[in-house]
């Protein structure tokens, strides 16, 4: 809560703004780039992710892990798709069990 006793979102707190740590070989537009898949969709909220969001940045997380090189876009976001639908199918089988 602020001085003025609003609730501030997570997203927002003076805790989300601290400095990243980047994975060596990767620069400030490669965070640019991550905040801005981050919070292009809805506004954010205090709800978990979307999956859209999720995908983002797994498909982030696989660009870095193939050295931050340009080109694989499209194979980092479809594998991205496949391993969070798979998440989400396994969490919604633990569920129903």
């Amino acid at each position: 809560m602020d001085k003025s006793g609003h609730v501030r979102s997570p997203r927002t707190s003076a805790a989300s703004k601290a400095p990243r740590q980047l994975p060596p070989g990767t620069d400030a537009s490669d965070e640019r780039l991550l905040d801005e898949a981050i919070n292009e969709t809805s506004p954010p909220s205090d709800d978990a992710p979307t999956r859209e969001e999720r995908i983002r940045v797994a498909a982030y997380h696989r660009f870095i892990a193939r050295g931050g090189k340009h080109g694989g876009d499209i194979d980092d976001w479809i594998a991205a798709e496949a391993e969070i639908d798979e998440e989400a199918a396994r969490s919604g089988s633990k569920q129903s069990a």
